[in-house]
């Protein structure tokens, strides 16, 4: 089509898309997204085995995905996309991420997603259809709500060699690490690590959390990264009485 002739030519491949119109309809939707490496990605590398790359982009937006006006002189690290009420008005960054990922092919090299096996609450076991419940806080300060105890547990096979990195002669295993998030009370901490590239497990990998001051039904979100890309996440339903 006329994009991809364009990119192939070397041009902007958005240029040929018009602005000012909501982009949603025509993005792929949804947490997940597959797609197939092109055939000729892995190049000879200098220092390096082989590899390709292609890089991923995703946003989160609280209205409507827009191509951003490019300013001439303005440097060549501008955002092309923008959030947007639906007039058309830039939101707030508190309305909208954007990420990208970094997905690398070899001849020989695998990776695999780190596996969650299972989610604790004060030391029991899960059910993420159920979700945890915990009661409000009543404390003054949130430092002074009670502490809760959240742990992520990955299956022992989720910690891989990982080629790229060797110490005298050594092939040292990936880092993996977890975050939580939620929208219904605090996190003590952004995240906590699960496994070290030498040592393996830590003794001890819960992670605080103190209950919403508001009763009502939230979310929390764990998700697992390793240090080659690799990601797993879980999705649990949380009500605070």
């Amino acid at each position: 089509d006329a994009g991809a002739a364009a990119g192939a030519a070397g041009e902007n491949p958005l240029a040929q898309i018009p602005r000012g119109i909501d982009l949603g309809p025509f993005l792929p939707q949804g947490n997940r997204f597959s797609f197939r490496m092109p055939e000729d990605a892995i190049l000879p590398r200098q220092g390096t085995d082989p590899y390709g790359l292609a890089i991923l982009f995703n946003i989160a937006c609280a209205g409507q995905v827009r191509l951003a006006e490019i300013v001439p002189g303005a440097g060549p690290q501008q955002v092309p996309i923008q959030c947007t009420d639906e007039n058309g008005e830039q939101l707030p960054p508190s309305d909208y991420v954007i990420g990208i990922s970094r997905v690398y092919a070899y001849e020989t090299r695998t990776n695999t997603n780190p596996v969650i096996e299972k989610i604790t609450f004060e030391g029991k076991d899960v059910d993420l259809a159920q979700g945890i419940t915990v009661d409000r806080c009543t404390a003054a300060t949130r430092m002074e709500c009670p502490e809760t105890k959240i742990d992520v547990r990955v299956s022992d096979s989720s910690w891989e060699e990982n080629p790229s990195d060797v110490v005298d002669g050594r092939v040292l295993r990936e880092q993996l690490w977890v975050s939580l998030y939620s929208d219904k009370g605090e996190i003590e901490t952004d995240a906590r690590l699960l496994f070290d590239t030498t040592k393996g497990r830590p003794p001890e990998t819960e992670v605080t959390y103190r209950a919403a001051a508001e009763p009502g039904r939230g979310t929390l979100w764990a998700v697992v990264h390793d240090n080659r890309g690799g990601q797993a996440w879980v999705v649990v339903p949380v009500t605070v009485r």
